[in-house]
């Protein structure tokens, strides 16, 4: 069902006829909310999982769908780092936007799979290597609705070390 949803979404965000509402939202409870979901996996798999983000201003956005880019960077990092590593999620704003960013001591990427991230069905080396199951459309799709709000996603990584994937959203009044 997952991967339904999934295709639909890619396809609605294709032909721009995925609907982006725009509101005023709490992005600290966005984040609490979507650390909390991934708790449990983190906890079974021996990853330490915290939320660093100071007093934030609220989001302007489509807090859905942003939720699912959260949802979705938080839950890869989770996947892609071992037992005993970590994933950290932080905020921070400059009056204006809120950098959102995920941050693990995971598997991380090589450049040549660094340049084609956010294709639809594609795969890191890493990811298949370690045999991490996934289609390849979580990282496309979160491309897409960051895009829609006017950002993108910036990735650092560096093979067996980690990554980080961040992006900005507008700040409310």
């Amino acid at each position: 069902m997952t991967l339904v949803n999934d295709l639909l979404t890619m396809l609605q965000l294709r032909t721009r006829t995925l609907e982006i509402e725009k509101m005023e939202f709490d992005v600290y409870e966005l984040l609490e909310t979507a650390v909390a979901a991934a708790a449990p996996l983190a906890e079974k798999k021996g990853i330490e999982l915290c939320l660093r983000a100071g007093p934030l201003p609220s989001g302007l956005g489509d807090r859905a769908r942003v939720g699912q880019l959260v949802d979705n960077l938080i839950s890869n990092a989770v996947k892609y780092t071992l037992t005993g590593g970590r994933v950290e999620v932080g905020a921070e704003s400059d009056g204006e936007s809120v950098r959102i960013a995920v941050c693990d001591t995971g598997l991380g990427m090589s450049e040549n799979d660094l340049e084609r991230l956010f294709e639809p069905f594609f795969r890191g080396t890493s990811a298949v290597r370690a045999e991490v199951p996934g289609v390849g459309l979580g990282l496309a799709i979160s491309q897409s609705i960051a895009h829609a709000h006017g950002s993108s996603i910036e990735v650092e990584s560096v093979e067996g070390v980690g990554t980080t994937f961040a992006f900005r959203l507008p700040a409310g009044d």
